[in-house]
């Protein structure tokens, strides 16, 4: 048995040597130095890295903070007040928004010739704006010359576009139906200035205006 185990001792030294020569030793040294360079080196690289990541947090947040200190609030401190001045502006701007989408299509009473408004009221105006410019009740520069023929028959069709444009169903519809119906029969006619359809229709025309406009068009 004693003389088995001296035999696996012996092998077991043969192969592996349990001794370090001086080149050994020097060769172990300089792979220790070369792995603590290598460690020390990727530490020199990440440190640098971390300083710059958080001077950017810093800075990123001192401006945020600087904005929101900078920046006016158009509706007070409002602290503590959910109902007060808060709420106040909140509503001002809805009622704004609200009043702006509003778009009255049909014939308005008290209305006003605001085409992006009341579109149908100021198809009215215009209307009424023409024809009383066949039937002399506005002045009309035309530089002296008098006004002939096609530019009445032009009128009255300007007339007719404006009319058709117009959207209503109320119980002054069968007015609005009847100076549609003068104003083509007078482009059918070829009237004359002063002839009595042209005033009919500036007449029923000068009465819608008036009755559904706050700011009708004045004859002069």
């Amino acid at each position: 048995m004693n003389r088995q185990l001296k035999n696996l001792k012996s092998n077991f030294e043969k192969k592996i040597p349990t001794t370090f020569t001086i080149d050994d030793k020097q060769r172990i040294f300089e792979n220790i130095k070369d792995n603590t360079g290598k460690r020390r080196s990727s530490t020199y690289h990440v440190f640098p890295r971390i300083i710059t990541g958080m001077a950017i947090i810093t800075l990123v947040f001192i401006g945020f903070v600087f904005i929101n200190s900078e920046t006016p609030n158009p509706i007070g401190d409002g602290r503590g007040n959910a109902s007060g001045p808060t709420e106040t502006y909140k509503e001002s701007i809805k009622e704004g928004q609200q009043e702006r989408s509003i778009i009255e299509e049909e014939l308005t009473v008290n209305g006003k010739s605001d085409p992006a408004k009341y579109p149908s009221n100021s198809h009215l105006y215009m209307a009424h704006l023409l024809a009383a410019s066949l039937s002399g009740n506005t002045e009309v520069d035309n530089g002296g010359k008098p006004i002939d023929k096609e530019e009445i028959e032009s009128t009255l069709e300007g007339v007719s576009e404006e009319l058709s444009q117009i959207k209503y169903e109320g119980e002054r519809k069968s007015e609005l139906q009847n100076v549609i119906d003068l104003t083509d029969q007078a482009i059918n006619s070829d009237p004359q200035k002063g002839d009595e359809i042209l005033s009919k229709i500036h007449t029923i025309l000068h009465e819608l205006d008036n009755h559904f406009n706050t700011n009708p068009f004045i004859d002069s």
